[in-house]
């Protein structure tokens, strides 16, 4: 488990970094405007993908991870996908044939619309790969392919941004290419190291589609009403406050994102390891992995999250420049979202491993229907575009977490109080640290000053990391 894990946030730092690159250049070259055209089309083609997926890519990595040998299962799946692709294109051009584009997607430019779709469906597919290897154990393989592929890239870009000026449609053709690459280079790894074949029968299609249904169900109502609800924010944003507010929110989500690297590299491995003790009914082993993995990823989270929100106007003028300022803000709201989605995402995987879809359901279908309520009053009513569309998104996930929270802390007999504890006293400690630094190094120059504030800050979760290795979880984990 730790090589593994270790494989996969090398991987995902480096590719975060590249991230970080595209977000230093592109913003800036395109501006607020197209920046927001571009997100706000994204999110609504990764909205209706998640409709569409309905939760059958965490069935698959789920099931797929419980039978290896089931090799049929990868055969079914390429199927489904396949089929995604096909009901996408499909609605494209209905609404192109109803002339409905301009009021879904606030856009009259068809070839944007086309391209942003086939990003964002490859996007997902190539997910549904990694997926595929990490069910395996083969981690290290796919996450040493994901490095490669990742320097390879950055040569491309690089040259793009010598030899041409870069606009929205420059960018969008480097997506486009970069991640039909990607794909292609995925699927040949996958089969030459799983070795998996495409065989399937009618048979075993109609078993897969009932043993999917079955897990799926009751998930898919929560897709549909969160897909939907986050359609909503997206499209209110952009129709009452326009491309702009929509830009400045895409860059401080972004920049904020940065902090849940450690986090996301560690959700598919944890998650297998959940699916694996509950198959093998060690409740026990479950209990501890999750005490010795989740406050610490939480603190870490909050580590990079707290910095972020310090310094958020520094963060704002690197990435953005003078052109997004407004967006200072809201990034200092956005920035606390990492830190709970950290939770959010470990503690939602207990749900995933022990078939409780139907609880998750019914908990997400709740906190989803009332951020409805939360969205229209701080967008609509108060008028606060972007700053209402954070201040939304961070009131719901500390309410949800914590409720998720609560009932994974019962199953598994842990203390959620102190959990809760723990979650307002970290981010506290941290503040208070780089306050402290920020204070005492009299330093003029402003990004000397915060490199400077960064390395003595960084000492902190060393020492507790250090501190906290010392305990038995680990050896109690290896026994069980």
């Amino acid at each position: 488990m730790k090589s593994r894990y270790f494989i996969k946030l090398i991987a995902t730092v480096i590719n975060a970094l590249f991230n970080a690159f595209i977000l230093f250049l592109v913003p800036k070259s395109i501006g607020p405007e197209s920046f927001g055209i571009y997100n706000y089309i994204l999110n609504i083609f990764n909205q209706i993908i998640g409709v569409l997926d309905g939760g059958t890519s965490t069935a698959f990595y789920t099931k797929l991870s419980q039978r290896n040998e089931e090799k049929k299962l990868i055969s079914f799946y390429i199927i489904f996908s396949l089929l995604i692709f096909l009901i996408l294109f499909i609605f494209i051009i209905f609404l192109l044939l109803t002339n409905n584009v301009d009021y879904i997607f606030m856009s009259e430019n068809i070839t944007y619309i086309i391209k942003i779709f086939f990003i964002s469906f490859l996007l997902w597919f190539a997910r549904v790969h990694i997926k595929t290897m990490d069910a395996y154990a083969f981690t290290i393989y796919s996450e040493t392919i994901k490095i490669l592929y990742v320097f390879i890239s950055l040569v491309l870009l690089i040259s793009i941004d010598y030899l041409y000026q870069i606009t929205l449609n420059v960018f969008l053709n480097f997506l486009i290419f970069n991640t039909l690459l990607y794909n292609i280079i995925l699927v040949i790894a996958t089969k030459l190291k799983i070795k998996w074949e495409f065989h399937l029968k009618y048979s075993d299609i109609k078993i897969y589609i009932k043993e999917f249904f079955i897990y799926t169900h009751p998930l898919l109502m929560t897709m549909i009403i969160g897909s939907s609800v986050t359609i909503l924010d997206f499209w209110m944003l952009q129709k009452y406050a326009g491309s702009q507010e929509q830009g400045y929110y895409a860059l401080s989500f972004q920049i904020a994102s940065m902090s849940f690297v450690l986090i996301s590299a560690m959700t598919p491995i944890i998650t297998r390891e959940f699916a694996k003790s509950y198959q093998a009914n060690k409740l026990r082993r479950m209990s501890l992995l999750f005490k010795k993995y989740i406050p610490f990823f939480y603190m870490l989270s909050s580590f990079f999250s707290i910095f972020v929100l310090y310094y958020a106007s520094f963060f704002v003028d690197f990435f953005g420049g003078d052109e997004y300022s407004s967006a200072i803000l809201i990034l200092s709201i956005i920035s606390l979202y990492p830190m709970h989605q950290t939770y959010g995402q470990l503690s939602g995987a207990i749900f995933f491993s022990i078939n409780k879809t139907k609880e998750y359901r019914n908990i997400s279908i709740f906190f989803i229907l009332l951020g409805v309520f939360v969205s229209i009053l701080l967008i609509y009513f108060l008028d606060l575009g972007a700053i209402g569309l954070a201040l939304k998104i961070i009131i719901i996930q500390i309410l949800a977490v914590n409720y998720q929270l609560y009932l994974n802390c019962k199953y598994l007999n842990i203390s959620f109080i102190k959990l809760l504890i723990h979650q307002m006293l970290t981010p506290l400690f941290f503040f208070l640290i780089i306050k402290f630094f920020d204070t005492f190094l009299m330093i003029e120059n402003n990004l000397l000053k915060i490199i400077v504030v960064f390395i003595f800050y960084l000492l902190i979760p060393i020492i507790l990391f250090q501190i906290r290795r010392k305990n038995e979880y680990i050896k109690k984990i290896q026994l069980l």
